[in-house]
Parts: structure tokens; sequence; C-alpha cells
């Protein structure tokens, strides 16, 4: 049976495929089954494999097992796929032995992913210590993401200067789009939608003049210099949210509240957050991962003894920006928490590289207080914000 790399376009599919391949040779004749280790990302591509190769296929524990019939059981039987997934020499291309090292840095489907991204290996074959660069991208990447319950706050800018040598490195071209690429996949985001989110998911903030946070709470603050400003609180009464910049939630030496306002909605997403500016409610939109101005401003709240109640997805992402809003202030209520046992409400499925990530970051994270959470959602899908929040109310005005 011929094979080409048009069989094989699943990147799953063609990791499995190669594993396989190595098991067919060296030997004088192939055993009746033949089993390769699968991660939890390629167990749903098992079938589909076997269906390329012609054998019955099947998961077994952490393992793909292929039946492989007597008549197929002469090695030269696979030569064909044998040769497709044979090794080039190290000089054909010399992308193969920065992946190689990157192995020592990060996990096999981290390294998949960056491998098979035209982005990162275009960049990687141009040379002039573009190797480096990306290992050195890769190591800070990985380093701050071991440390799930927040990054210190940082720009393009000071990330340039401090991993590459040049604070404008990372601000344009090239090397910001491997950057966002290696951020992406460790933190299993989809390189092509979620830019933003992985930047702001490492605490980097591309400008901090144009960073903000929106909130919408009956209160007065000032600056260092004694300087009060009342207009949140008149925002407030006119039934409107404001959004105060980075620069001035910095200079900001304390918050004063309203009489009885000592409670604040902070909501992930924006429909949510909209829904309580309608009805009332004190509330901060943190817009996915909270920035430095959202962290700020919530640690002011809570130095006048404000709490909060939290409304987000019911995600492993969802939960670490709870538990990142926990840092800042009291948080009485996580909302997809008290949820997640709700059997009428809508649920998502986890795609099979999301579930990875979030089963090998409970196996590393033993004291999330959100664990059990994030267990139910891979065993039953999640909860969107949204769906949670139609079902519990203005939990924020109780």
């Amino acid at each position: 049976m011929r094979f080409d790399q048009g069989h094989f376009t699943n990147r799953c599919v063609r990791s499995l495929a190669r594993k396989f391949a190595r098991r067919t040779g060296g030997v004088e004749s192939l055993p009746p089954e033949i089993d390769v280790p699968a991660t939890p990302e390629e167990w749903d591509t098992i079938p589909e494999t076997g269906r390329i190769l012609g054998l019955a296929a099947f998961q077994k524990g952490k393992k793909a097992v292929f039946r492989i019939p007597p008549e197929r059981r002469n090695p030269s039987h696979w030569s064909d796929l044998r040769a497709m997934f044979a090794k080039k020499e190290p000089c054909d291309d010399p992308s193969d032995e920065v992946f190689r090292r990157a192995r020592l840095i990060s996990n096999d489907d981290v390294v998949a992913a960056l491998k098979d991204d035209d982005v990162v290996v275009r960049f990687l074959r141009r040379g002039n210590g573009t190797s480096r660069d990306f290992i050195r991208m890769l190591e800070w990447t990985v380093n701050c993401f071991g440390n799930e319950a927040g990054a210190s706050p940082t720009t393009l800018s000071q990330l340039g200067a401090d991993i590459l040598g040049d604070s404008k490195a990372l601000r344009s071209g090239m090397r910001r789009m491997v950057f966002e690429r290696v951020l992406c996949s460790v933190a299993g985001l989809d390189a092509d939608k979620s830019g933003r989110e992985a930047f702001v998911r490492f605490g980097i903030e591309e400008n901090p003049f144009t960073s903000f946070v929106t909130v919408f709470a009956p209160f007065s603050f000032a600056l260092e210099t004694g300087e009060v400003f009342e207009y949140p609180a008149k925002m407030f009464r006119a039934g409107l949210a404001v959004q105060l910049p980075r620069q001035t939630i910095m200079r900001m030496r304390e918050v004063r509240l309203a009489e009885g306002s000592g409670h604040i909605v902070t909501s992930e997403n924006a429909a949510p957050f909209e829904a309580l500016v309608r009805g009332g409610v004190p509330s901060l939109y943190t817009e996915g991962y909270p920035n430095a101005a959202v962290i700020r401003l919530l640690e002011l709240f809570a130095a006048r003894g404000m709490s909060a109640d939290h409304a987000g997805d019911g995600d492993l992402d969802g939960f670490l920006i709870a538990e990142r809003i926990s840092k800042a202030i009291t948080v009485r209520h996580v909302i997809a928490a008290e949820v997640v046992n709700d059997d009428s409400l809508r649920r998502r499925p986890v795609p099979p590289q999301f579930r990875k990530r979030w089963e090998a970051f409970l196996a590393t994270h033993g004291g999330f207080p959100y664990a059990e959470a994030v267990r139910t959602a891979i065993e039953q899908g999640w909860i969107e914000q949204e769906c949670a929040f139609q079902a519990t109310g203005f939990l924020g005005a109780k």
C-alpha cells in the first residue's frame, strides 16, 4: 500500500502514523498488534489513523493499538510509510535542531504545535540569531506559565530588553508574531485568534498609556497630591460606567466609597457587565484576564473593606481569572463554581487539546481552589458566563 503526505494532513493523525511507522522496521515479522503512546489530544484520531493505514485501531489506556492482519506483517509492506517519516539529516533543515533543543524546555505537544506553525518555521530558517531568540522567548514563556496564579505586569518594550536585549524587538515585526505564537502554544490558545488574550494572560501590556479599567461603582478617589475626584460616583448615580486610564489608577492614593457600597461584582465578559450596569449593580469589567489597572483598583477597593462576587466562564481560564481577582480583593462567590453541578444549564464540550492542558494543570497545581470545578467541566463540559449569569440573576445585588 502506498502512502503520501496528503493522507496525513491532520497533525494528530500524522503523529500517530509516524510512531506506528517506527515500530515496523528492524524486525523479521510484525506482531499481531502494535501499540504506540498516544496523547489525550490524539485519542479521538486513533480510529481515523487506523482507517488511513487500513488497520483496525482502538485506544487502550494511554496507548493506540493497531491490529496487523497476517498478510501485512512483513515489514517490507510498510517501507513506503517508513520512508515518508524517515528522519531528515540535520543539515536539511536548521530548524530541526532548534526544536530538539525546545523539547528540553517544554513538552512535546507545545513543540509539535510550534513545529507545525509556518510562521515559526520561516522565522527559524532566516538564521541571523533567530534560533537563539526563539529559544529565549520559549524559556521566558514556559517559566512564566509555571506561575499560573499570575504574572508580574510588564510591557513588550521591557520584555524585548529582558529577553532579547532590544526594547524594540517585540513591539512589531516577525519576532512579535513568533512571540505571540509561542505564548499561545504554551497557554493552549488558538494562535490565529488569541493574540490579545495571550498577552493579557501573561501580564503583558502593549502600551500602558492605552490600558484602562471600566467600572460602575459609587466611589471617589484621591491622588497622591491630595486632589479628590468625584466623577465616578456622579456617573454611577446617572447609571453610567466610567473608564479610568492605568496612569490615573496608578497615581491614586485611596478610594472613598459611598455609604453602603461595600460590595462589587467583577465580570469577565462584556454582555453580563452591561446587564449589571443596566440593573444598577456596582460592577467592574475585567475584559478576560485582568490587567494591571484592574488589579490595582480592586486592591484599592479592598483596602476600604469592599468584597466581590466574580462572574466568569466555567473553563480553566475563567477559574484562573477568579483566582487572580481573589488575590486582589476578598471574593465571596464565584458564580461558575457554584453552578458547576447544575444539570439544567447548557454546557460546551472541552476540545481534546484544551482537555490535555487542563489535566496537566491540575496534575501540577494540587492546591488550586477550583480544582473540583475544573474536573467537573472536563467530564461534563463547561458553562459560559452568560448562561450561568442568567440562571443566577444579579448575585451581587443579593
